[in-house]
């Protein structure tokens, strides 16, 4: 049986993963806005197209300490996607900025959560932990899962999605998931707090 832990496999897992959500956000903002203008051709606020801003360094560090200083990853930002990274010793975290509509948390966050799955198993509602965040943005769903090829989890992911108005974030931080559940859980919502208190 393949080792799961095996970092080129997470890896590939997380890309593909990640260019599967920018492909649907990338879709979604082609579909014309309230006053017939592509949304992903609208400029969003500075915080959206200064995606670094939403989180400082040291509010990234409070919960990673030893991560690196954030950079801005433009790879998709002519469809509307601003990105952020922070590396670290062990992996990255990274948010995605963008114009939403009203169901993007609920279906954001079941997105990401399916591309963790063993695609031959439709076990996403049992064996993903979606929750609600209470106290970020004008809504907020997270989930914090360890890889786990008996549940049918092909990789560690700890992610929340938030809203704020028009435009959402979409936060990864799968080295969170190594450790603590709770504290993992409690990291996201204060990282969710100061990105959603800068929509």
């Amino acid at each position: 049986m393949t080792d799961i832990r095996n970092p080129i496999l997470i890896a590939f897992v997380c890309c593909g993963l990640l260019a599967a959500c920018s492909r649907e956000r990338s879709e979604q903002q082609k579909l014309p806005s309230s006053s017939g203008v592509n949304a992903g051709a609208e400029a969003g606020p500075p915080t959206i197209a200064a995606p670094c801003s939403l989180l400082t360094d040291a509010e990234v560090r409070q919960i990673v300490p030893e991560a690196a200083s954030g950079r801005p990853d433009p790879s998709d930002a002519a469809a509307g996607i601003y990105a952020c990274v922070w590396d670290t010793p062990t992996g990255r975290i990274w948010l995605q900025a963008y114009r939403s509509g009203p169901s993007t948390v609920d279906a954001e966050i079941h997105g990401v959560a399916s591309g963790l799955m063993d695609p031959t198993t439709n076990r996403v509602g049992a064996q993903v932990r979606i929750q609600d965040v209470p106290k970020v943005g004008d809504r907020a769903m997270a989930f914090v899962e360890k890889a786990d090829p008996v549940r049918g989890v092909l990789s560690s992911n700890a992610v929340l999605v938030t809203q704020r108005g028009q435009y959402s974030v979409t936060l990864f931080a799968p080295e969170l998931a190594l450790g603590d559940r709770e504290a993992a859980l409690r990291g996201l919502q204060t990282l969710g707090g100061h990105l959603a208190s800068r929509l």
